[in-house]
């Protein structure tokens, strides 16, 4: 499970179940989709993302048009729809880096929560926010905003059982918050099989490090490079190794629908959709668990 997952703060969680219910269209969830349910929460009284924006110069024009013209001009994918699919998407690598960035940068300013305005700051930073790009928005005007903007969000589902404070983490490097991304994308090229049952092993995670940071310097100088690694884990897989098409994966899981995901959906499918259509139901709406599953861990935020 990835740390950021203990920290994500309720509005966080709510952006992720929009974004998978958006991302459900097109096979995959990516950070365009998580933009778009990052502007859905426009009138959370709570929601830092947007709070972010509106200090930034963002109306709510502007983001409804954003919004809306992210999802509507979305590739559409080749193939059976979303809505034939059996279960949810999963997150495109742009959007893990998201993420753990998000988590990074949460850590780094000493805040008890990952939140919308943490995800922001983290799709800016590695420049997956295009269409507020063009609004004349950058990295540098986000993060300065960041560092004065009131932490508003909710606790999450997770911080109750997180396994210590957020704010009393060490702050991960760029590099290591990226290892556990790139470690499962070595696992789908290069298979490691235990009793029958895919394995993510500790050489897939060897070649994760190998690729950039101080551990890739060490191994350099201790004369392990990636092509060694790459060697000994296709030696360990079954069959050999084989490429995965890491970037827009195809595996589906089961999403958790809300009313507010399902009105974003809708409001996707029409280009000059109303400002309404994009907007959070009042605080104390009641949230559509018809189809969510009945076990307690329906209460998780799953995020990878």
């Amino acid at each position: 499970m990835s740390m950021t997952g203990w920290y994500l703060s309720a509005q966080g969680c709510k952006a992720l179940h929009i974004a998978r219910e958006l991302g459900r269209e097109h096979g995959h969830l990516n950070t365009a989709h998580l933009l778009a349910a990052i502007l859905a929460l426009w009138d959370d009284e709570h929601a830092g993302g947007p709070a972010l924006l509106r200090a930034c110069g963002i109306s709510a024009e502007q983001a409804v048009e954003v919004a809306t013209a992210l999802i509507a001009d979305y590739p559409q994918p080749e193939g059976p729809s979303g809505q034939e699919q059996a279960t949810g998407p999963e997150f495109t690598q742009p959007a893990q880096f998201a993420l753990e960035h998000a988590f990074r940068i949460a850590a780094a300013t000493h805040d008890s929560y990952v939140g919308t305005e943490h995800l922001l700051v983290a799709m800016f930073w590695h420049d997956n926010a295009q269409e507020l790009r063009r609004l004349g928005i950058d990295y540098a005007q986000v993060a300065k905003q960041l560092t004065t903007l009131p932490r508003t969000e909710r606790p999450g589902p997770m911080a109750s059982i997180a396994p210590e404070p957020l704010s009393a983490l060490p702050v991960p490097t760029t590099a290591a918050v990226e290892v556990a991304v790139w470690a499962r994308s070595h696992a789908e090229r290069h298979p490691i099989e235990v009793e029958g049952e895919q394995r993510l092993s500790s050489l897939h995670y060897l070649r994760a490090v190998s690729g950039s940071g101080a551990a890739h310097r060490f191994l350099i100088e201790a004369d392990l490079n990636a092509s060694k690694i790459e060697q000994r884990l296709a030696a360990s897989a079954p069959s050999g190794p084989r490429v995965c098409a890491t970037a827009s994966p195809t595996t589906w899981r089961a999403p958790s629908r809300s009313s507010i995901s399902i009105q974003v959906v809708q409001a996707s499918r029409r280009r000059k959709s109303s400002t309404a259509s994009w907007r959070s139901p009042p605080p104390d709406a009641a949230p559509d668990n018809s189809q969510r599953p009945s076990s307690s861990a329906s209460n998780a935020c799953p995020i990878s």
